[in-house]
């Protein structure tokens, strides 16, 4: 979705008015932070049973929010790719699915590429992937995931930005 999108664009159709058009951009953000709303509370849901086939529907919301032909709004991509990486994670601590995690860690790099530099978010993604790769090196002994998951670590817990409880979680993920 584009909130550039102007009455010329409309193929077809009768000119829209400016106004109209803006009106138009806002109410399907707004529909956007509803379904993305829903897909949180249905992530927490799941992750807090542990229930395999709820963390299964929620990974699913999350993939259909990215699919690129009706990707959430460009600003919620790095968020909505983390979620998923989440979420892919926690299956993978369920029943051990080496899928899961590569497909997670997938996630976690997704998110974190998107996520402009020094912004909390940028820190936090990285965190989240040096956890992830890091988690994978313990059950492979990848040493080149345990060198990327130590840099990632390091680089995310000395962004100067970070508050003292954002720089917590960082290195508790290191």
């Amino acid at each position: 979705w584009s909130s550039d999108v102007c009455s010329s664009d409309l193929v077809g159709m009768a000119p829209l008015p400016e106004p109209l058009v803006g009106e138009l951009a806002k109410m399907a953000r707004h529909g956007e932070d509803q379904l993305r709303e829903r897909a949180e509370k249905l992530s927490e849901e799941a992750r807090a049973a542990g229930d395999r086939e709820r963390i299964t529907a929620a990974i699913g919301v999350w993939r259909r929010m990215i699919a690129p032909e009706q990707p959430v709004h460009p600003e919620d991509l790095p968020m909505s790719w983390s979620n998923l990486g989440v979420l892919l994670l926690t299956r993978y601590e369920i029943d051990g699915s080496a899928r899961d995690l590569d497909e997670g860690i997938d996630a976690y790099r997704k998110a974190a590429a998107l996520e402009p530099p020094g912004t909390p978010g940028w820190a936090r993604y990285r965190s989240n992937l040096s956890a992830a790769l890091y988690r994978r090196h313990v059950v492979t002994g990848s040493a080149q995931d345990r060198d990327e998951a130590l840099a990632l670590g390091r680089a995310a817990s000395e962004l100067s930005g970070l508050s003292d409880s954002e720089r917590a979680q960082s290195l508790s993920n290191f």
